[in-house]
């Protein structure tokens, strides 16, 4: 059997846990450095100009322009839905093109 060494560059470091009063300074510390000020809050509502090119999308949520029903389509129904919808009523309500669940397709046999 051959014995490989270790690497002469290997080293295992020393961890030392930091108690909780260490843990408690360094974070009163870091607060104390300055936080975000405005974390609780939308960054539209924290600044007044977006700050990146991403942001710039959706900045503002309302839209500029009321919206003009010239450009509003509805859904309407048409004779072929009408048709479809009558057919898949005919069928107990469910579509032909809907996969039947096999334990009821054993037991309606």
């Amino acid at each position: 059997m051959n014995v490989i060494p270790d690497k002469p560059n290997r080293t295992v470091p020393k961890i030392v846990q930091p108690g909780s009063s260490e843990v408690l300074n360094a974070t009163n510390f870091l607060s104390s450095l300055g936080g975000p000020k405005h974390a609780h809050q939308m960054p539209n509502q924290a600044y007044e100009l977006p700050l990146t090119s991403s942001q710039e999308y959706g900045w503002r949520p309302k839209p500029l322009l009321p919206g003009s029903p010239m450009f509003q389509y509805r859904k309407t129904k048409c004779d072929v839905t009408d048709y479809a919808e009558a057919y898949a009523a005919s069928m107990g309500g469910e579509s032909p093109y809907m996969h039947t669940n096999p334990a009821k397709a054993a037991a309606a046999k």
